[in-house]
């Protein structure tokens, strides 16, 4: 009986400590995690999801060697970067545990990462980033969701594992997303559902060493030993580009225009990449007005700010070890500058002929799998819709169903993403709406009925009026910018700007109104409304004019004196875009406004438009505005202008725009979609490009007898 009495104990002790060891990571949890996880997921989510990470941690054999700061980091945390949340780990771990429970914690890496392949390849779609389960079911994925699908499966084995991304390349206009695995004390990289022999190695081993900046984002406060380029409330942000490239420290002084230091100035260092001066990472400079940056060996531009005061320097990185930022808002009207990107190195491990060959024979199997998969759970033969579903053509099939006068307007304002895993109560709320659920880049939720509850009725000040009043904007618990739900925003009355201006478009469409978001600048716009977020009489109009003038070629600058009057100028060349062509945007050129305090805010215009669409005039709110051009040459190295220009109310400005160019260095023409689907002699069926070479580099010949 004693012994009975002290066994119980003994379990009464260990149940207790479970409890409180669950209770610590939950609170870890909440403590960091941004607050639209805290407001649109319950509770019994984080708990469960707390659960199966402690028992990875118990029965899988490297859970005893996993260091706790590497555990907490980079396994208990369900979300990756932007994606919605599902229940992935219980399912991976379940379909997983077994399959690697014999392994070495190495080999139980590439394991994983041939059971992503098994369920997923590279399609390129919109960035609103789809669930692990998601992704899984229509089999496809952007880089950013294969690396985020990756890194969840490893998290659910208990292997620690981060999304690594490099926000743009230097020498073309791209990005990548991959994923690093903590293995047996080290860090190392994967292509993800993109199996290799070996760790370390992928497609991108060789853009990778031209990386000017690859980053992480570590949820919590984390100690590691890798630099750190941020903090916030929710993660902190580390540089792992040494892992990659060679690196030197940028170091940069921002000062008045009375030379003092300028603490607490944003520094952006910034990169030429789609058109545009991409902000790599922003960083507060110090008591001594200083802020650093190690960095790969390329160009960046460098956009500091503070109080509304602005300047702008160009440098480069192991040439250049400090450069001084002056904010005096005074610029010349255009400033030509050359980027050369980083050196290209080989950085490849060994792999013997055995491994490749093998390898390459599993990737054939892995591929049949997943596309025997499709041949049973996809829609083949349906309308457009039921095929961009994939495997959610039923739930597609059984709304048009259900509501035949309805479900057309309702599916024509999903993206086709959206059809891939938008739940059917969803399409249902929506169906005697006459609209459709998607705002932005929100996960799509049955908002309709309860805020039409609510708003139904009110005139469109009445509803700005309220949000006004009841909506508590706070942006520093949300540095993701994740999409609070509208139902979430409602309910907590607390949210950060973005997702107060989709519950706004909600709660406004819910009322019976006409409103959306703008698709250049993001402000909510309302039809009829007496106060409208933007008033468009106060506009000015602006022109862009392609000019047969440009730049003197690789190497030169021509400055023009500094606040002078002509925008443009320069010495006369033939000028750049496409092959001769009209300048495209988000390839050749972009506008930015400069906004009240020195930030520079891209104005997101449709992509593919060109120059034309600026040939009559377009409505831009008036204040100071930045056009950048750029002309990328097959070295990967830009030609680039920065003009500046302000545009009044009630006034047109035009504008030259000039695409520099150099006659002695061919340049990139065009961009090539290797989707494209090509019909293979003697087949019936049309295969993609991309199928047919893997990711990576590859040459494309159009031959004819005696032609090429």
């Amino acid at each position: 009986m004693k012994k009975a009495f002290l066994l119980l104990l003994f379990a009464t002790a260990l149940v207790s400590c479970g409890t409180r060891q669950e209770d610590k990571y939950l609170a870890f949890l909440y403590r960091y995690m941004p607050l639209p996880d805290s407001v649109d997921y319950p509770r019994t989510f984080w708990e469960q999801n707390v659960a199966l990470a402690l028992q990875a941690r118990r029965e899988m054999p490297w859970g005893r060697t996993v260091p706790e700061r590497e555990w907490r980091h980079f396994v208990l945390p369900v979300r990756v970067n932007n994606e919605n949340l599902d229940t992935a780990r219980a399912y991976i771990y379940n379909v997983l545990r077994e399959r690697v429970r014999d392994l070495s914690m190495y080999d139980a890496v590439l394991e994983v990462n041939h059971w992503c392949h098994e369920h997923a390849t590279y399609q390129p779609s919109d960035s609103r980033t789809s669930s692990p389960l998601a992704t899984i079911r229509s089999g496809i994925g952007r880089c950013g969701e294969e690396s985020t699908l990756c890194v969840a499966a490893l998290r659910a084995v208990g292997i620690p594992a981060r999304q690594v991304y490099t926000p743009r390349w230097a020498h073309t206009d791209d990005n990548h997303a991959w994923v690093e695995a903590w293995v047996d004390g080290t860090w190392h990289f994967l292509g993800a559902c993109e199996p290799e022999p070996v760790l370390d190695k992928g497609w991108f081993n060789e853009p990778a060493s031209r990386g000017m900046l690859m980053h992480t984002r570590v949820f919590g406060s984390y100690d590691g030993p890798e630099d750190v380029v941020s903090r916030n409330a929710c993660y902190t942000e580390i540089n792992v580009t040494a892992h990659y490239a060679p690196v030197a420290s940028l170091h940069v002084c921002v000062v008045d225009s009375d030379s003092c230091a300028v603490e607490g100035a944003a520094v952006d260092f910034r990169l030429y990449n789609y058109g545009e001066f991409y902000p790599l990472c922003t960083m507060t400079a110090d008591a001594e007005g200083c802020a650093s940056l190690t960095c790969g060996l390329g160009d960046l531009l460098v956009w500091a700010r503070h109080d509304g005061h602005f300047g702008y320097a160009k440098a480069s990185v192991g040439k250049d070890e400090e450069v001084t930022v002056v904010l005096d808002n005074i610029y010349s009207n255009y400033s030509d500058y050359n980027f050369i990107p980083p050196v290209p190195h080989d950085n490849l491990p060994p792999v013997t002929p055995e491994q490749d060959a093998a390898n390459k024979e599993r990737l054939l199997y892995e591929d049949s799998l997943r596309q025997a998969y499709a041949d049973t759970a996809f829609c083949r033969d349906g309308d457009e819709a039921l095929i961009a579903a994939r495997a959610n053509w039923r739930t597609i099939q059984r709304f048009k169903e259900d509501y035949p006068d309805h479900s057309a307007t309702v599916l024509a304002a999903l993206s086709r993403k959206d059809f891939r895993d938008v739940p059917y109560d969803v399409l249902q709320d929506f169906a005697l709406s006459g609209q459709g659920p998607r705002v932005a880049n929100e996960l799509l939720t049955p908002w309709y009925t309860p805020l039409h509850a609510c708003f139904g009725g009110m005139s469109a000040s009445d509803v700005m009026r309220w949000v006004g009043d009841s909506i508590v904007c706070d942006d520093s618990r949300n540095p993701q910018h994740l999409c609070m739900s509208p139902l979430g925003v409602l309910r907590h009355r607390t949210t950060d700007t973005h997702s107060r201006d989709i519950f706004l478009v909600a709660a406004l469409r819910a009322a019976g109104h006409d409103a959306r978001l703008d698709e250049v600048t993001g402000q909510v716009m309302v039809e009829g409304a007496s106060q409208p977020s933007r008033g468009e009489e106060l506009n000015g109009q602006l022109i862009l004019t392609p000019s047969p003038r440009g730049g003197q070629g690789v190497g030169a600058s021509t400055p023009s004196p500094r606040g002078g009057q002509e925008v443009g100028a320069s010495t006369p060349s033939p000028q750049g875009g496409q092959g001769g062509g009209s300048p495209i945007y988000y390839r050749h050129f972009t506008l930015s406004r400069i906004a009240s305090d020195g930030s520079l805010q891209l104005m997101e215009y449709p992509e593919d438009i060109d120059a034309a669409y600026f040939a009559t005039g377009v409505d831009v709110e008036p204040g100071r505005y930045l056009l950048t051009t750029g002309q990328r040459l097959a070295s990967g190295a830009v030609l680039s202008r920065l003009s500046f220009f302000n545009v009044k109310p009630g006034e047109t400005t035009s504008v030259p725009l000039i695409v520099r160019r150099d006659a002695d260095e061919p340049a990139v023409i065009g961009s090539f979609d290797s989707e494209t689907r090509y019909l293979p002699m003697g087949e019936d069926a049309p295969r993609s490009l991309l199928s047919e070479t893997g990711r990576g580099y590859f040459v494309v010949g159009f031959l004819a007898p005696g032609q090429e």
